[in-house]
């Protein structure tokens, strides 16, 4: 309703205002204007009163806008000030007020008298030329005349309200029904009449008329009911968690674009309606030639989905998108990841479709959606004729209809036998209640679910035009599903002409578990937004000054400095308080922060008001003809768009809506512009806000629109595996079990949790006596004056545990900087973080502290939040609480014992450990205390180094000839089983801060933990302070630092036993000693200077004292994922060779877990395994490496082919996700062009085309630049010599390993090659016969045929003498055929002679 004091005069309508006397808009009905005689009562049956309201006025209005129908803010008091009367008045009463009054208007004029309860208002008689209208019966003006005149309205109202009271509660049936609101206005006015001899005083008048509009809007509320139902059954109410809500929705034709009205409509109808599956009929599309950006992954919005649509495939008519008939299924949410199997009508027709919810081992749910179409020859494309005609073209001469029954029950007789529960949602076109489809469906039990649950009730009609009440719409269930809730739904004729028919069914019931899945919400802060950042801080700067929090904290913190940081229990009390007040107040803020908007047009602001006022219309026009839509709806929806409907008639709303819809259109050619120019306001906006240049923040933002639109595309297209635990296997009872109900899920994850950070309670370190030694976290005295350095006995017991705690005892310490945490320090801390880092959930994110550390004032209260547990060793109550959330390490692989778990911690509290590993580390390096075999955790170091590394010393073993082993073992659950004593002492040594370990050590092994499933927090518990759990935990920002700094002492302890390789390079005599490589849990040891059984022997002691030191930290091998080498060569016809297995026999064990000694795999010489992503075999072979790559690019082309994909989102597919998987290895890697097109053939045969290019394009200009107007696709054997290249560069000027090896392979090849001068400028092709391939002589023929010069500042092999030669450049210069020269090379290095010098004289003898 519009303002008072806005409403233009219309001819016909009379404006009063009760309060001021004035004149104020209410329409009068035409029967009254024109004179006729008209006799409504209210006590006439409600068939009557019908009828005498429709003979009154074709208007819709009826008294809306006089004061008994207005709702209570509108409604104004009586005033003094009236018009003088003429005329003889006649009396009439409010429609739709039920007492005894009466409306009688006569017919000599226009004499009308509006009657309600708070006074009589009479209109006067006047002529026919004059359409003033005059209010008698003035107020007494003396004031006990106005007091007695205002008791009287008092006492009406009281008796008006306890007559409204008693029908409604007549009406209702029942008493209970009755708001608690009427009880307390009768209170109130019974007040009211105690306070009657105090009228003069102005705030009991106030309190009388408040009182006195409370009655009269609970009058109007009780009173006034829907003109027509709505609604069939249950209304449309919040959906519990233990159900499965089902709706069948006859869509009346899906339209072809995607940007279209309805699909938008259909969206917010989905979301309004909190649907899980929804079927639907009559889809009308022809989905193979429905353009890409219009498919349905463009409609279903964000979120997980399934779907499945069929369609008649016999018939194509052209490109035409538009096909009668057609039916689907989308299933959404959490629940579209049990969707198991999918299945369509089989002739092709398109009449109906399936798909299968799978819960427990029992439970399989299958909805149908079904449409039968109309018998009809009226024209050929109708869903009948279509049918008609592929039958016949079969030579089956049938009804259609028929058929489709007769299909259909076999097909029901397979899905009923094989035990299905199912739901199948139906388009008749006949009345579902008829005795045919009863017995039809009765065969196999099943029943309309909607009527069955109101079979009470008259069910009305599902199709707009139907008149007869008769439903053809409906959803046939099992007899076993028990439905909860079902109805029809309000016409939404935006979407379809036809209700939505809903019902929902027990979830554990018909799933066999509870399927409980939580969708996690989309975060409403986002620190990259100014506008939302500075809101946030703002309001939570207010509130936490509105409770001085600020003052409070700083009181604290001052007596906790006092007493340098020793906290009693008062002030940890204190403290919890105010960290619970902030973390709440922070979330408060966020909820409020902004509402989110999704459609199928980009959304901008006049789109999004041209598509509301499109729905609006549609409801006006609606309400003319007649249709059942709710008044409120079109009122609230006015209210919204500030537009007016009342009194407009059928023609004009028809105008309003053709105006609105070609508005839309307009609009819609140009979203995408106009979302762009609605980015840019915004960036605009933002710019001035951080006073930068615009132009950065308008790039910024559409790069993000753009790649976030991409990257759902490319996600929904290419279906990437959801890696949440929705369904374990465990086992029980010795028998490997599926797991789907929600308490068995947490019960399994519990359980090998619980065991996985207890698994190290047998080591060394927690056995007596270490355990007294070392105490809990390394917190004794004993263990403190190791760490001091000082000299203390350590007790008897295991050799591993002593050797580490003896090494730790005599390393060198780091200095220490000092511990106190600065804002400016804190500040920069949250800005390096990213926002959707994942944490403790309940409490703020990441984003929360983020954006506060841009405000001084809320930085200073995190940062002293963060430093009082820092510098004191207190646990805050918030910190003691871990969440596991179990993810698969493989997808498609649920054993609960082959999951990872991370834990989310407390964002402050990660932040703390983030400061422990960030300083240790920098102390750590500075002493250089870290081995430098260690490459995880560490800055410059990467794992493609490290496999880089691997390679280059197998190829100085072969490249040397020398016989040696190479193991390579894996460490169970690397940071799980990790013992907090060893860890903290080893920490400590390092540079670690005391107090901040020994908080972090105390939370880790004393928090409860709770399970994160798809189905939410889990309420069971495990751990508290009696558990004793350990591990560093993954998710623990300090714990790969704490890794790498409690391995170092192991890989120190391994080299000074003399385990390794050591090579001395051949020119500059520089010695390289290489211990193992170590990456986290993976660890390569090596071992050279023995052959035969001794070399067995050798390895055998090397793995025994690895696994001595790795148990004494806790730690285990696991003997199925370790493998070893054994590298012996042989001369064999000429030419050197590897031994097989069979010629150099030897075993190798390691004990495993639970202390079982196991032969661990021993592989060939020819055979590659996979280590930290790359293939890597002896013999330098990379045909594993080729194959796994090619696998890799068949199984993305196979889904690029079906995705469907536009050019540029294939294009964005390929570049963000298969080649960087191929890139990955090439710094390791030593494929040929012919290797990498034999890898990449399978992918540019789907890409080139799904692109829009011909398969036969000449290369060179598909692999140019495109600034040489070529394609700029890549070209994978340039993309791995320029990585090579770029990693050697990078690696030449540093004191490194790979350094060292770089050089070492260098000079050996040097020396292999035998020439003189700079490798790299010379050709390869001559040497290609004689050297071995390696690493370096794989980079050296890349760089062949290119114009790039390397000159490498590596010793090279110089002429000693004047004219002096090398001997292979004298064979080339002859041309010696490939086989004479490297006969003569091996000659030639078993001399060990290089130039011509180095075998003649002066005298050439």
């Amino acid at each position: 309703m519009s303002p008072v004091g806005k409403r233009k005069k219309v001819k016909g309508t009379i404006s009063v205002d009760l309060v001021r006397g004035k004149l104020r808009q209410a329409t009068i009905p035409s029967a009254w204007r024109t004179g006729q005689d008209t006799n409504v009562t209210a006590a006439t049956p409600k068939s009557q009163k019908r009828n005498a309201i429709k003979q009154r006025s074709s208007s819709k209005t009826k008294h809306k806008h006089t004061n008994a129908a207005r709702p209570h803010k509108y409604r104004r008091r009586p005033s003094g000030r009236h018009l003088p009367t003429t005329g003889q008045p006649t009396q009439a009463t409010h429609p739709s007020d039920k007492s005894q009054a009466t409306c009688n208007t006569s017919t000599g004029g226009r004499h009308v008298a509006l009657q309600h309860r708070h006074q009589d208002v009479p209109i006067s008689n006047h002529n026919n030329n004059n359409n003033d209208i005059n209010i008698c019966n003035p107020i007494p003006q003396n004031v006990e005349e106005r007091a007695a005149h205002r008791q009287h309205h008092r006492r009406t109202n009281k008796k008006n309200s306890r007559r409204c009271q008693k029908r409604a509660t007549t009406t209702n049936g029942n008493v209970k029904n009755n708001n608690v609101k009427d009880r307390k206005n009768e209170q109130n006015n019974n007040n009211n009449n105690n306070n009657n001899n105090n009228n003069n005083n102005s705030t009991t008048r106030k309190k009388q008329r408040k009182n006195g509009r409370k009655s009269a809007h609970q009058w109007w509320t009780s009173t006034t009911r829907p003109e027509t139902k709505e609604w069939f059954g249950h209304a449309l109410q919040v959906k519990r968690k233990s159900a499965v809500r089902i709706g069948f929705q006859n869509v009346g034709r899906l339209p072809k674009f995607a940007s279209h009205v309805k699909s938008a409509a259909m969206q917010e109808m989905w979301t309004d309606s909190k649907l899980d599956i929804l079927l639907m009929a009559e889809v009308g599309l022809n989905w193979s030639v429905v353009d890409h950006r219009n498919q349905w992954r463009e409609r279903k919005g964000d979120g997980p989905e399934k779907h499945i649509f069929a369609y008649n495939k016999h018939e194509h008519d052209g490109d035409t998108t538009s096909q009668y008939g057609g039916v689907g299924i989308s299933v959404r949410g959490h629940l579209s990841k049990l969707v198991t199997n999918k299945q369509k009508d089989p002739s092709g027709l398109g009449r109906w479709c399936s798909q299968v919810v799978k819960g427990g081992s029992s439970g399989v749910l299958r909805v149908v959606s079904v449409y039968i179409p109309c018998k009809s020859t009226g024209g050929a494309s109708t869903v009948w004729s279509q049918h008609r005609r592929w039958w016949n073209k079969k030579g089956i001469d049938t009804d259609p209809i028929e058929k489709l029954w007769e299909d259909l029950g076999r097909q029901m007789d397979e899905w009923f036998h094989d035990g299905e529960q199912i739901v199948l949602g139906i388009d008749a076109n006949q009345d579902v209640r008829s005795a045919s489809i009863k017995e039809y469906f009765g065969k196999w039990n099943m029943v309309e679910g909607v009527l069955r649950c109101h079979a009470d009730e008259q069910p009305m009609e599902t199709q707009h035009r139907n008149s007869s009440q008769t439903p053809i719409d409906g959803i046939f269930v099992s007899q076993g599903i028990t439905i909860n809730q079902a109805g029809y739904a309000p016409y939404n004729p935006t979407v379809s002409d036809h209700r939505l028919i809903w019902l929902d069914i027990d979830k554990n019931e018909v799933l066999k578990g509870r399927f409980h899945f939580q969708h996690r919400g989309k975060r409403k802060l986002k620190c990259h937004n100014p506008v939302l950042r500075n809101t946030y801080i703002k309001r939570v700067k207010e509130k936490f000054q509105q409770e001085h929090l600020d003052q409070q904290l700083d009181s604290l913190y001052a007596q906790i400095q006092q007493r340098s940081f020793v906290l009693t229990k008062a002030m940890q009390r204190e403290y919890n308080r105010i960290d619970s007040r902030m973390n709440v107040i922070r979330k408060e803020v966020e909820e409020g922060l902004r509402r989110f908007k999704a459609g199928g047009v980009d959304w901008s602001p006049d789109i999004g008001r041209a598509r509301l006022e499109i729905g609006l219309w549609h409801l006006v026009i609606n309400k003319k003809k007649g249709c059942k839509v709710h008044i409120k709806t079109i009122q609230r929806k006015a209210k919204k768009l500030k537009l007016e409907f009342r009194g407009m008639s059928l023609e004009v709303a028809e105008a309003k809506m053709k105006e609105a819809t070609q508005l839309y259109y307009t609009l819609k050619k140009t979203h995408r512009q106009r979302r762009s120019d609605f980015l840019e306001q915004q960036a605009r906006e933002y710019a001035r806000l951080e006073n930068v240049p615009a132009e950065q923040h308008i790039k910024a933002l559409q790069q993000r629109e753009q790649q976030r639109n991409q990257a759902r595309r490319v996600h929904a297209a290419l279906q990437t595996t959801d890696t949440s635990a929705f369904r374990v296997f465990a086992n029980v009872n010795g028998q490997a079990r599926e797991l789907t109900k929600q308490q068995d899920i947490e019960r399994a994850c519990i359980r090998e949790n619980r065991t996985r950070f207890l698994q190290a309670k047998g080591t060394p370190a927690l056995q007596q006596p270490l355990r007294s030694f070392l105490g809990k976290w390394g917190e004794t005295a004993a263990a403190q004056s190791i760490v001091q350095g000082q000299s203390v006995e350590i007790p008897s017991c295991d050799n591993g545990a002593r050797e580490i705690l003896t090494f730790l005892q005599n390393q060198s310490r780091p200095q220490q900087a000092a511990t106190e945490l600065t804002v400016v320090e804190h500040q920069q801390a949250w800005k390096k973080q990213n926002e959707q880092t994942a944490s403790l959930p309940g409490v703020p994110h990441f984003g929360h502290y983020k954006a506060s550390a841009l405000d001084t004032t809320l930085a200073t209260m995190d940062c002293r939040m963060r430093e009082i547990p820092y510098r004191s060793g207190f646990t805050p109550t918030s910190w003691r609480h871990i969440v596991d959330f179990q993810i698969l390490k493989k997808p498609g692989v649920y054993n609960v014992e082959k999951m990872r778990t991370i834990q989310l911690m407390h964002p402050s509290f990660n932040i703390n450990n983030k400061r422990i590993g960030r300083r240790m580390m920098e102390a750590a390096e500075a002493a250089q205390v870290l081995a430098p075999d260690q490459y995880g955790s560490r800055k410059q170091h990467s794992a493609v180094a490290a496999a880089t590394n691997k390679r280059l010393v197998v190829d100085a073993l072969r490249v040397r000839k020398v016989s040696g082993a190479f193991i390579s073992n894996d460490a169970k659950s690397c940071y799980d089983r990790v013992v907090h004593n060893m860890a903290n002492l080893a920490m400590q040594v390092a540079g670690g801060d005391k107090e901040a370990l020994d908080c972090m050590f105390q939370i880790l092994r004393e928090a409860t933990h709770s399970i994160l499933t798809a189905y939410g927090i889990s309420a069971a518990r495990y751990g508290g302070s009696s558990s004793a759990l350990q591990g560093l935990g993954q998710g623990n920002g300090c714990a790969p630092a704490g890794w790498a700094v409690l391995s170092s002492p192991l890989l120190h302890i391994m080299r000074r036993k003399g385990y390794g390789a050591s090579f001395e390079s051949a020119l500059s005599q520089a010695v390289t000693s290489i211990t193992a490589f170590a990456f986290v849990d993976d660890t390569d040891l090596i071992v050279t200077g023995w052959k035969g059984l001794e070399l067995n022997a050798r390895a055998q002691a090397c793995i025994d004292d690895w696994q001595s030191l790795i148990t004494a930290t806790g730690g285990a091998i696991v003997p199925e994922k370790s493998f070893w080498w054994k590298i012996e060569h042989e001369f064999v016809n000429g030419k050197w060779r590897l031994q097989s297995v069979d010629k150099t026999p030897g075993d190798i064990s390691v004990c495993d877990a639970d202390r079982n000694r196991k032969t661990i795999q021993r592989l060939g010489p020819k055979e590659a395994s996979k280590t930290l992503g790359v293939f890597l075999s002896p013999d330098g072979s990379s045909k594993q490496q080729i194959e796994y790559l090619r696998q890799k690019t068949v199984n993305f082309a196979e889904q690029l082919r079906c995705s469907g994909l536009p050019p540029q989102d294939v294009w964005y597919a390929v570049r963000t996700k298969i080649l960087a998987t191929v890139r990955y290895p090439m710094e390791a890697s030593t494929l040929s062009q012919a290797d990498w097109t034999r890898v990449m053939a399978p992918l540019w045969k789907v890409v080139l085309p799904s692109c829009r290019i011909m398969r036969t394009f000449p290369r060179a200009i598909r692999h140019a630049p495109t600034r040489f107007f070529g394609l700029g696709l890549p070209q994978p054997f340039a993309a791995q010599t320029t990585a090579k290249l770029l990693f050697m560069v990078r690696e030449w000027f540093k004191q490194s390993t790979t350094n060292a090896l770089l050089q070492d392979a260098w000079e050996q090849t040097c020396l292999e090659s035998g020439t003189e001068g700079q490798l790299l400028e010379k050709s390869f092709v001559p040497f290609q016969a004689i050297v071995t391939p390696t690493w370096i002589t794989h980079m050296w023929a890349s760089l062949q045929g290119t114009n790039i010069s390397v000159t490498a500042p590596f010793p090279v092999i110089r002429a000693q003498r004047l004219h002096d030669k090398a001997f292979t450049d004298i064979w080339i210069e002859r041309g010696l055929d490939d086989k004479l020269r490297y006969r003569l090379n091996i000659c030639r290095m078993a001399q060990a002679v290089i130039m011509l010098s180095d075998v003649t004289s002066a005298s050439h003898l």
